[in-house]
């Protein structure tokens, strides 16, 4: 009786192991013959000694994929954190240059405008100007005419006086 009684004390543990193993396989995620396969590969590693004592894809395995993932994502989240204050430092720094060309081609339009109000000033200045020389031309060929015309005059009055003074002379040599 004591030796059935083991065996029957074997057969409900080795139910209740393959039951629990059967829970952990359906609690993995994946499809169920692959979740099956994997468990045996690894129950025959750690049989052999080849493997640690956790099940892949049981909670422990998970737990440490959940807390390396964590790490990851949490020096991402770093990495990202300073990025974003890098950033927003470049963006202030474009911001202060964008304000100061902006400030700086204000300055260039006024003084565009300035030069273009001196140039209206100048060119209305010329036309005066290129009306009064027109004018001042006008008035010096009148004046080169009457010049001409007095060098002419006078030619002849220096002939004149000059053949008044030889027929003086002929007159006052023939005396």
């Amino acid at each position: 009786m004591l030796v059935a009684m083991v065996i029957l004390g074997l057969v409900f543990g080795i139910a209740l192991s393959v039951t629990i193993a059967l829970f952990a396989v359906l609690s993995m995620e994946g499809g169920f013959r692959d979740n099956l396969l994997a468990v045996s590969h690894h129950t025959l590693r750690r049989l052999t000694g080849r493997v640690p004592k956790t099940v892949p894809g049981s909670t422990a395995g998970r737990q440490l994929e959940a807390e390396t993932r964590l790490r990851a994502m949490t020096e991402e989240a770093k990495v990202l954190h300073r990025l974003v204050d890098q950033t927003r430092v470049e963006r202030d720094q474009l911001k202060i240059e964008i304000q100061a060309i902006a400030k700086a081609r204000e300055q260039l339009q006024l003084d565009a405008q300035v030069r273009d109000a001196r140039i209206a000033e100048l060119v209305a200045s010329l036309q005066t100007e290129s009306g009064r020389v027109v004018h001042l031309r006008e008035e010096a060929g009148s004046l080169a005419a009457e010049i001409a015309r007095l060098r002419t005059e006078v030619r002849d009055l220096q002939m004149e006086l000059n053949v008044a003074q030889s027929g003086v002379d002929l007159t006052g040599a023939s005396r």
